[in-house]
C-alpha cells in the first residue's frame, strides 16, 4: 500500500452538489499534490467522479435500506480502516456520515452546512447567509486552514469539464454539429423549484420569434421522469426536445458545445457552469444565499424575493400558495431580455 497520506472525501449525492465539490477536490490537490485521494459516491453518480484527474480511487455506494443498508455501512467502515485512511472530509453530513464515522474510528472532518441559519431563514426571514460565498468557494473557505497559500479561484472557474481525456474523445464522436446552441432544462426535484412550464414555453417562443437569435437552436435536456417538460416545443424545427433520451454523457456532450443554460435550482446550473456555460437560473422556494447559486461572472440569477420565499430548505415542502407567486413574479420578458443580451453582446465579444 501507498506510503502517502491518505484522505477520503465522502458526497453520496445528488448530481449538482457532487459537480459544486469538483472545485474543493482540485483545490485539495492542488494544495496537496501528494495526497492519495479517494470518493465514494452513490454508485449511480460514480461517472462524474471517474473522470476527475485529482480523484486516485472511487468507491461506490448503493444506496438502499434495512439490513442491506446496515451490512453496506458495515463493510464501508472496515474499508475505511483497511485503507489505512488518514482523514475523511464528510460533504454530505447525513446519518450514514454519523454511523460511518462512529464505527470506522477514523477522523472525521464535517462541512458546515450551516444549517440553523438556513432555517432561521425559513422560519423568520433572518438572512445571515447573504454575505457568504457561493458553495463553490464555501467548502473551500471553511478548509482554507489547511493550505498557507493564496488560492486563486478563477484557475477553477477555467477549467472546462470534470471528465477525463478518454471521455472527451468520445464524446466528440457524437452528431453534433458546430451550432450555436441554447439550452432550456426546466428540470428539477420539487415543484416547488419549477419555472412553470407554461413560462418555459413562453420564453422559448419569445427566442423563436426574434430573428436576430434566428441562427440560435433550442435544445431540451431533461430526465426520463421528468414527463413534464414534453409539452415544450417550437413550430420552426429549431426545438429539439431531448427529456429522457440521453445518457450522462450525452447530456455533457450538449452542455459542452452550448453557449448558453436556462434552467432552475437545480443540478443542470452547476453541470452547465462546470464547462464555462453561462447560465440563467431562475429561483423560487429556495434562497440563492444557501449558496446554490450560479458562480461564473457572465451568469445571472433571477428571484422575485416574494415574502413567503424561501419556504423550506430543500423546496421539498408544497406551497401554501394555489400558485407558486414566487416563480409567477419572475417574466419570461425579463428572463428573455437577459437572455439576449448575453447572446449578442457578452458571449459574441469574447
Amino acid at each position: 500500500m501507498s506510503s502517502k497520506p491518505r484522505i477520503l472525501i465522502i458526497r453520496f449525492s445528488s448530481l449538482g452538489d457532487i459537480v459544486i465539490q469538483t472545485s474543493f477536490v482540485r483545490w485539495l490537490k492542488h494544495i496537496k499534490p501528494d495526497y492519495h485521494i479517494s470518493f465514494l459516491v452513490a454508485k449511480e453518480f460514480a461517472p462524474l467522479v471517474n473522470n476527475l484527474s485529482e480523484v486516485d480511487q472511487v468507491w461506490t455506494y448503493e444506496r438502499t435500506s434495512g439490513l442491506k443498508d446496515v451490512k453496506q455501512l458495515l463493510s464501508t467502515a472496515k474499508k475505511i480502516s483497511h485503507n489505512s485512511i488518514d482523514l475523511v472530509f464528510d460533504l454530505h453530513g447525513n446519518t450514514r456520515t454519523a454511523i460511518l464515522s462512529f464505527i470506522s474510528r477514523a477522523p472525521f472532518i464535517k462541512v458546515d452546512k450551516r444549517s440553523i441559519r438556513r432555517k432561521v431563514l425559513v422560519k423568520f426571514k433572518k438572512n445571515y447567509l447573504k454575505n457568504l460565498s457561493s458553495q463553490h468557494r464555501r467548502t473551500i473557505e471553511d478548509f482554507q486552514f489547511l493550505s498557507n497559500s493564496c488560492f486563486d479561484f478563477k484557475d477553477l472557474e477555467r477549467k472546462k469539464g470534470t471528465l477525463s481525456p478518454d471521455t472527451l474523445t468520445k464524446i466528440n464522436e457524437l452528431p453534433i454539429k458546430n451550432e450555436k446552441i441554447i439550452i432550456i432544462s426546466p428540470v428539477a426535484s420539487f415543484e416547488s423549484k419549477r419555472w412553470p412550464i407554461e413560462l418555459y414555453q413562453n420564453l422559448i417562443d419569445l427566442i423563436l420569434e426574434d430573428q436576430e437569435l434566428s441562427d440560435f437552436k433550442i435544445v431540451i435536456l431533461a430526465g426520463p421522469s421528468d414527463h413534464y417538460c414534453q409539452a415544450l416545443s417550437g413550430d420552426s424545427g429549431r426545438v429539439k426536445n431531448l427529456q429522457g433520451k440521453l445518457n450522462l454523457v450525452e447530456t455533457f456532450e450538449y452542455f459542452s458545445k452550448a453557449s448558453l443554460c436556462v434552467t432552475n435550482d437545480t443540478g443542470s446550473l452547476h453541470m452547465a457552469e462546470s464547462y464555462g456555460i453561462p447560465c440563467l437560473a431562475i429561483f423560487g422556494s429556495t434562497s440563492p444565499d444557501f449558496g446554490f447559486r450560479p458562480h461564473l461572472e457572465k451568469s445571472r440569477l433571477f428571484y422575485s424575493e416574494a415574502s413567503c420565499s424561501p419556504c423550506s430548505t430543500t423546496g421539498k415542502r408544497p406551497c401554501h400558495r394555489e400558485q407558486h407567486q414566487c416563480m409567477l413574479d419572475i417574466k419570461p420578458a425579463s428572463v428573455y431580455s437577459i437572455l439576449k443580451e448575453k447572446l449578442l453582446g457578452d458571449l459574441l465579444s469574447i
